[in-house]
C-alpha cells in the first residue's frame, strides 16, 4: 500500500501542483525511496525505480530540460 502512495506523490505533475519547491521535494523523495529500499528488501527494485524517477525529474527540471 505504501508503495502505491509513494508512486502517486512522486508524480511530477502532483509535485508541481502541491509543492512550493518541487525540485527540492523530488530530491527529498529520492533520498527517502533509497532509504526505504534498504529496509524493505522485497520491494527493493520498486523503491529504487521510484528513486531514479524522482531524481531524474529533479535533475531535468534543475538543468532546464
Amino acid at each position: 500500500m505504501r508503495l502505491f502512495i509513494y508512486s502517486a506523490i512522486s508524480n511530477p505533475i502532483y509535485l508541481c501542483q502541491t509543492e512550493e519547491d518541487p525540485i527540492l521535494k523530488a530530491f527529498q523523495l529520492s533520498a527517502e525511496f533509497s532509504k526505504e529500499a534498504s529496509f524493505d528488501k522485497e520491494f527493493y527494485p520498486d523503491y529504487k525505480a521510484l528513486s531514479n524517477v524522482s531524481e531524474s525529474y529533479s535533475l531535468f527540471k534543475f538543468i532546464g530540460y
